[in-house]
């Protein structure tokens, strides 16, 4: 059996992904908003620190 770490591309692919509808520029722009809002403010931090205790936070694309 393979174990396999949250930053191995096999895992989880190359950073985070939310799903919706193809085309929805507008949902897109307030949903990387919010997701660069949260890594900024460490809230992503926290959260990866509780569940996995490791920091798995990429960095904003702005």
């Amino acid at each position: 059996m393979k174990i396999m770490a949250m930053d191995d591309p096999d895992v989880l692919g190359h950073g985070m992904g939310v799903g919706m509808r193809k085309g929805n520029t507008e949902l897109k722009a307030k949903v990387d908003a919010a997701l660069c809002t949260m890594i900024n403010n460490g809230k992503v931090k926290e959260a990866s620190m509780h569940w996995f205790q490791d920091d798995y936070t990429i960095p904003c694309k702005k």
